[in-house]
C-alpha cells in the first residue's frame, strides 16, 4: 500500500477543504487505474503483476533512450522494436512489462 500511496501523489496534497481533498484523491486512484490500463496494453497480458514502481521505470528508461538515440543515431538507422530496445526500457523493473 505504501508504494501506491508514495508513487501515485496520494500523500502529496495540502488542501484542507473536503471538495479539494475529495478531488485530489480521486485523481490520484484515477491515476493509478491509468497505469494498470497503460501497463495491461503494453504487456498484453489481463492477469499479470502490476507494479506502479517498475511502469514509471520503463517509462523512464524508454524517454532516456529515446533521448539518447535522437541525440547519437543517424535518420533512420534506429530500431525500436528490437528485443534489446524493449529489454533496456525494462531495466530496473520489478516485473517486464513487454518482452
Amino acid at each position: 500500500m505504501y508504494l501506491l500511496v508514495s508513487k501515485s501523489g496520494l500523500s502529496d496534497c495540502q488542501a484542507r477543504s473536503a471538495n479539494k481533498l475529495r478531488f485530489h484523491f480521486n485523481a490520484s486512484l484515477s491515476a493509478v487505474s491509468f497505469a494498470k490500463l497503460e501497463a495491461r496494453q503494453i504487456s498484453g497480458q489481463q492477469d499479470m503483476p502490476f507494479s506502479m514502481a517498475s511502469l514509471k521505470r520503463r517509462c523512464f528508461n524508454q524517454h532516456l533512450l529515446d533521448r539518447i538515440l535522437d541525440q547519437l543515431a543517424t535518420e533512420g538507422s534506429v530500431d525500436k522494436s528490437s528485443p534489446v530496445y524493449e529489454e533496456l526500457c525494462n531495466y530496473g523493473a520489478m516485473y517486464d512489462i513487454a518482452a
